[in-house]
C-alpha cells in the first residue's frame, strides 16, 4: 500500500500519491492478489447509517462494508457493491474522483468499520 491506513480518515490532503490507501503493488494498478481489506476504527461507539467512500477514478466496483459492535464481536455486513446490484448507493464523479455514498443497513451502533475488496483500486478518504 502507498500509505498508511490512516490516510483516508484525514482531511489533510498533502501528497496525491501518499494520501491514499491502495490494494495494487504498483502506480500501473498491478492488483496484489487475494481479499484486502481497510479497518477504520472510531475511537468508540458511533451510530453507522451511511458510509462516503472517495475513491480514485481507478476503484473497485466489488466490495463490501462492515461494522462491529466491539472488537470480540463478529463483523456484520451493512453494505454490499458487486457491479451488477448495489445496495442503495449514489455514484458521484469529481475531478479525478468517484464517491460512492451507501446507505447501510443494518443500522448498528459500532467501533469500527471495514471495507473488504478483492479487487485493485485506491480509496482516498472514508467518511
Amino acid at each position: 500500500n502507498l500509505g498508511e491506513a490512516s490516510v483516508v480518515t484525514s482531511s489533510a490532503v498533502t501528497d496525491w500519491l501518499k494520501d491514499r490507501w491502495q490494494a495494487a503493488s504498483d502506480m500501473s494498478g498491478t492488483p496484489i492478489p487475494g481479499e484486502h481489506w481497510l479497518e477504520v476504527d472510531l475511537q468508540g461507539a458511533a451510530r453507522l447509517t451511511r458510509a462516503l467512500v472517495d475513491f480514485e477514478a481507478a476503484h473497485s466496483t466489488d466490495y463490501v462494508v462492515q461494522g462491529r459492535a466491539s472488537a470480540s464481536d463478529a463483523w456484520v455486513d451493512l453494505a454490499q457493491v458487486d457491479g451488477k446490484k448495489q445496495q442503495p448507493l449514489t455514484i458521484a464523479k469529481r475531478d479525478k474522483h468517484v464517491v460512492h455514498t451507501l446507505s447501510l443497513k443494518p443500522t448498528l451502533d459500532a467501533d469500527a468499520l471495514r471495507l473488504s475488496t478483492k479487487c485493485a483500486g485506491a480509496v482516498r478518504k472514508v467518511r
